[in-house]
This record gives C-alpha cells, structure tokens and sequence, in this order.
C-alpha cells in the first residue's frame, strides 16, 4: 500500500511540476510557487483541522516542511523558466535522493536496509 502511495503522490507532484514549469515560462516564477502553495497551505491546513492533533511540535514540522516545499518549487520554477526541461527535472530529482536520504538518517535516525539501499 505505501508503494502505491508513493507512486501516486509522484505522479500529482510531478505533473503540477511539469504543468508549472511551463507557466513559469510565461509568468514570474515566484508569484506561481507563492499561489500553488497558497492553494496547497488551504486545503491542508483544512485537512489539519479536521485529522491532526494540536501537539505544537507537529505544527512547527508542518510549516517547515511547507516553507521547505515552497522554497524547493520556487527554484525549481526558476529553472524551468530558464533551461531546458529535460536537463533541469532529472539533476533535481536525482539531488533529492541523497538529500532526503542524509536528512532522514540525521534528523530521524533511519537506518535503511541494505536492500533499500540498494535501490538507490
């Protein structure tokens, strides 16, 4: 089922990715990550209220992880806007790998399987 998942989220993050890069050959990159974020912010500060627990430190990583994936999209989009979709998708998408990766063994304490490790 977590598989399933993942795939899914991949293929919404990545056409909104593909979809707003082209918009931001035409408007200005930063005013596109602000209003999908924005978008985003509502729909899951609604879902907030309704399933999530008031613990402070669960609101503290949320904003983070939102302020996170606005600055990530906002760069992206600058890419997008400037060089070409096939150089700049796969050097984001293969840098996110070990970043993920160190940053869940250091801020989570993680410690991969050799065969997930494998996989990457």
């Amino acid at each position: 089922m977590s598989i399933a998942l993942a795939l899914s989220a991949m293929v919404l993050l990545g056409s909104t990715h593909f979809i707003n890069g082209l918009l931001a050959c035409f408007y200005p990159p930063l005013n596109i990550a602000f209003y999908t974020h924005l978008g985003g912010a509502l729909v899951g500060f609604a879902g907030a209220l309704l399933f999530s627990t008031w613990e402070p430190s669960v609101w503290i990583w949320g904003a983070l992880a939102g302020i996170g994936s606005a600055l990530e999209a906002w760069l992206l989009y600058q890419g997008l806007s400037r060089s070409p979709f096939a150089i700049v998708v796969p050097v984001s998408a293969v840098a996110m790998v070990p970043i993920a990766l160190g940053l869940s063994l250091v801020l989570l304490g993680e410690r991969p399987k050799l065969v997930g490790l494998a996989q990457y």
